[in-house]
């Protein structure tokens, strides 16, 4: 029971800006000191010397002034931070790519967490023992702090790009994504993120096409059109929530690619021929626009939904 209160304590620490002081000085500090406290090299010699050892090789590599919370991110975290971006402080980044430190660092929980609790169980006061561990538990707490928020963006991720409010797929988009999924840019990340990039093929069948003419106002009429490119999602909090209005200025996609149209200007028409004609269109959310250079030039107007449901 007062483990679990130790390990209840340094997750609270861990989300203090307190805990963010912690370094890995504190941690060999504090474990050499319930060590003292309870003659550890006497109780467990094995695990009291690998506690030294390990103590003097971090404190003769300059570890020692690293902090718990920048270990634990390049420990846990699959993105670099804004301070890691920086180069503000590289070592822990450096030295986690030695196997040695690897070892040393995952050693500390194991003698702390193992052996020395045991030792420190009934022979110190519990206040005593849990202060003697909080360092070391700050790490672990964070560590699993920074996993599990990585298992909630992937969730996240996963519902802005597969959920209800994403765009439905035809046939040839959906196989295509599937099939090319091992592309760079189309994969998922290794931890089964998603891509944020995604295959588009679409026919539109009726498109709000827009001439110029010698009246005031253009000729209108509805064409069907095809679009082939990419489409793209944004990760950001507050994309694609909110109101109508909020979604329109921040949707949840985007997407840009080629445009073509027909040799005949009528809904549902077919888009091959000799005289088919060729653009580019950007789309914002569900709705894109179009420009075609070919004569007649012409601004078109579309939407992303589906007149037959996972067709067109």
């Amino acid at each position: 029971m007062r483990r679990f209160l130790a390990a209840a304590a340094g997750l609270a620490w861990a989300t203090t800006s307190h805990a963010q002081q912690f370094t890995i000085n504190d941690i060999l500090d504090s474990l050499q000191r319930g060590a003292a406290r309870v003659n550890f090299a006497v109780a467990d010699p094995s695990a009291a010397g690998k506690l030294d050892s390990v103590a003097n090789l971090l404190r003769a590599a300059g570890a020692g002034s690293i902090k718990v919370s920048t270990l634990a991110n390049v420990i846990a975290r699959r993105r670099v931070g804004f301070a890691e971006a920086n180069r503000w402080d590289p070592r822990a980044t450096d030295l986690l790519a030695q196997p040695w430190f690897r070892d040393a660092i995952l050693l500390l929980p194991l003698i702390a967490n193992g052996s020395l609790q045991l030792q420190l169980d009934g022979k110190v006061p519990n206040k005593e023992a849990d202060g003697i561990l909080a360092p070391t538990d700050s790490l672990r707490a964070r560590v699993q702090d920074n996993a599990m928020q990585q298992g909630t963006e992937r969730l996240r991720r996963l519902e802005i790009k597969y959920g209800s409010g994403s765009p439905q797929l035809n046939v040839v988009e959906a196989t295509a994504n599937f099939v090319f999924q091992w592309l760079p840019g189309l994969r998922s990340g290794k931890d089964g993120s998603p891509s944020r990039y995604e295959f588009l093929a679409a026919y539109r069948t009726m498109e709000i096409s827009a001439i110029k003419s010698s009246r005031s106002l253009p000729d209108a009429e509805l064409v069907s059109g095809g679009q082939l490119g990419l489409r793209w999602y944004h990760w950001g909090v507050g994309w694609g929530t909110g109101s109508a209005k909020s979604q329109l200025l921040r949707p949840r996609y985007a997407s840009a690619g080629l445009y073509v149209i027909g040799p005949a200007d009528a809904p549902f028409a077919k888009l091959t021929g000799v005289r088919r004609r060729h653009g580019a269109f950007i789309g914002w959310g569900g709705i894109h626009v179009a420009y075609v250079a070919e004569y007649p030039q012409r601004v078109l107007v579309g939407g992303d939904r589906q007149l037959v449901p996972h067709l067109f």
